[in-house]
């Protein structure tokens, strides 16, 4: 059967909903994507910084999902594009997903960028015990379903990552310092 991403999207959102609102434990079931938003969020501010010519020196991931991109800059701009760039970023991933994951072809493609990226900052950046778990294991799970699982679940998986990760600034902003 084929889906269409339309479909997906709207099966990855009823799914998203359920497990935020109605399964018992389900904010507990959405703990690793919720550790992948803090990836995403913390990989946009160090490579704003290396956009600004500044460095990103390590990525750090907490158990709590709190973590830091410990960066340098060198004018108050790019400490201002740095900063933005933690908050952009997860909106601008989901978006980008949105655009691309539009059939299961390019949701693999999705799936496995994404993958091949968790694997490019691990050995370059991560440097916390948890990011050391995470980071791989959320690169083996996508890697693994953007090869062996059925083309509609990828699908709804990668429309699942992007709706997850568009409206992550609205809850970091709430005690964001």
């Amino acid at each position: 059967m084929s889906m269409s991403s339309r479909r997906a999207l709207v099966f990855a959102a009823a799914i998203a909903w359920l497990l935020e609102h109605v399964v018992p434990f389900g904010r507990l079931l959405l703990y690793p994507f919720t550790l992948l938003a803090t990836w995403v969020h913390e990989t946009g501010h160090g490579l704003a910084a290396l956009a600004t010519g500044g460095q990103f020196l390590r990525l750090v991931i907490f158990a709590d999902a709190s973590g830091f991109a410990e960066s340098r800059v060198s004018s108050p701009a790019a400490t201002a594009v740095m900063c933005l760039g933690g908050l952009w970023a997860p909106p601008l991933v989901g978006a980008l997903l949105l655009v691309v994951a539009r059939g299961p072809r390019r949701a693999r493609f999705a799936l496995g960028t994404l993958a091949a990226l968790l694997l490019v900052t691990l050995a370059l950046w991560v440097r916390s015990p948890a990011g050391l778990a995470v980071v791989p294991a959320c690169a083996a799970l996508l890697g693994w379903a953007a090869w062996r699982w059925r083309p509609e679940r990828r699908l709804v998986l990668a429309q699942f990552l992007a709706i997850t990760l568009a409206p992550d600034p609205v809850g970091r902003l709430v005690g964001y310092a």
